[in-house]
This record gives C-alpha cells, sequence and structure tokens, in this order.
C-alpha cells in the first residue's frame, strides 16, 4: 500500500511541473508578442474604408480618407477632438475645390498631424487677392507633415508657428495684395518654429514680402532641393 502511494505521488509531482513549465512557456511568449507589439508610421498601409483606427499598448492611430472640402473639414475635427491621438493621417483621394474660407488649424503639442495629397490639388474656386483665405493655420505646438499635394488660390497658403515639414508640395497662384495692411508670404507665412521644405515648387505665388515664404524673426528654416519661379522669393525678417 505504501509502494501504491508512493509510485501515486511520484506521477502527480511530474505532471504537475510539466504543467508548470508549459504555463511559463506560455507567458514568455505572450510576453514576447506584447514587446513587439510597436507601429511605424510610415510603414503603415490603411484600405479604402473613410476611417482606420489602430490601437497598441502605447499609442493610437487614426486615419480618414477625404474627397471633398466637407469630408475634410470632419475628418480634420475628429481627429483634433479624439482623446490620447498620437498620430493622425488625412489621405486625399481626389482633386478638391474650397470656398473662400480657412480650412484648418491645428494647435497641439500631443498630436502629429499628416496630410497626403498623392498627387492631388486643393484649389479655391474664386481666387480673391484681397480675402483672408488659408489652407492651414499652425499654432506653436503643432507638429504637421504634407506630402505630394498642390495648394492653388489661397492668400498665404500655410502660415506657421510650429514644426512643419512638407515634402513633394506645390503652390502655385497663391497671392495676397492687401489695400492698407501690409502682406507677408504668399505661399508660406512662418513666424516661428521650423519650416521644412524638400523637393517643393513655388510658381507664380506673390505677396509685397516674400512672394514665396516669409521668414519672422523667430522662425528657422531648412530649404532643400526646392524650385522658385518667383519675382521674390524669401523675405527675412
Amino acid at each position: 500500500m505504501y509502494c501504491f502511494n508512493f509510485e501515486f505521488n511520484k506521477k502527480f509531482i511530474l505532471i504537475l511541473g510539466l504543467f508548470i513549465v508549459l504555463c511559463l512557456s506560455m507567458s514568455l511568449v505572450n510576453a514576447t508578442d506584447i514587446t513587439n507589439n510597436s507601429v511605424d508610421s510610415s510603414s503603415i498601409n490603411f484600405d479604402n474604408d473613410n476611417q482606420n483606427t489602430i490601437r497598441t499598448h502605447d499609442s493610437l492611430i487614426q486615419s480618414y480618407n477625404v474627397s471633398s472640402e466637407d469630408d475634410f473639414k470632419e475628418a480634420f475635427n475628429h481627429l483634433k477632438s479624439s482623446s490620447g491621438l498620437k498620430y493622425g493621417i488625412i489621405n486625399i483621394v481626389n482633386d478638391i475645390k474650397v470656398k473662400n474660407s480657412n480650412i484648418l488649424s491645428i494647435v497641439s503639442n500631443d498630436t502629429t498631424f499628416e496630410i497626403n495629397g498623392n498627387g492631388h490639388t486643393i484649389k479655391v474656386s474664386n481666387p480673391n487677392e484681397r480675402a483672408e483665405n488659408h489652407f492651414l493655420t499652425c499654432g506653436n505646438k503643432s507638429n504637421v507633415i504634407i506630402n505630394n499635394l498642390t495648394l492653388s488660390g489661397f492668400n498665404t497658403a500655410i502660415i506657421n508657428q510650429g514644426i512643419l515639414n512638407l515634402k513633394d508640395v506645390t503652390f502655385e497662384g497663391n497671392r495676397l495684395n492687401y489695400w492698407i495692411c501690409e502682406d507677408y508670404g504668399g505661399a508660406i507665412k512662418s513666424n516661428g518654429g521650423l519650416l521644412s521644405c524638400t523637393d517643393c515648387t513655388f510658381i507664380n505665388n506673390y505677396a509685397k514680402k516674400g512672394g514665396a515664404i516669409y521668414l519672422g524673426r523667430n522662425a528657422e528654416a531648412n530649404i532643400k532641393d526646392c524650385h522658385f519661379e518667383e519675382k521674390q522669393l524669401l523675405f527675412l525678417w
């Protein structure tokens, strides 16, 4: 009887040991999966749905596809109001005509916004050199990336005070000519912050001070491999 109990106890201990080893192995695998679950936003491919959301253990990324001015504003407002958002992406899927109005305004220190033009154009339907019509206004806590987009017909297409990175962006026919007020920067007015332009093109933009780009006294700029067709390229304060 004693021998039987001894053999039984040995089998029980062996089975219990194997069970513990198995549990520990599964825990290590799960820990490895979580550790490697990081997201590189530059390599994300989104499908054709209007909205996409990717959550990880340390970030929140949202993407919208837009095809009109109303889509653009709605998507942008959703991104700005999303709690905990780390990276907001807007993909433009066709050319867009906009009215004489200011489209986007950003003040943020936690979210990076990326606008992908995909070779399309955003153009003001009835340009007016004396209007206040901007595509984007970036506050001093903003971080914005714009890729492969053409902006046309605005009065100072972009006003920047934050971190603005432009890659392969074309500014064409953005003009302002005020009767009384001074006008600065037909395409870009950067009062402060950091402006980076790479492979950008500036064509037929106009302002009394800085037809293409106006740089204020607190602004920094990195301009590389850009093409200018302007009478007055830059105005430095």
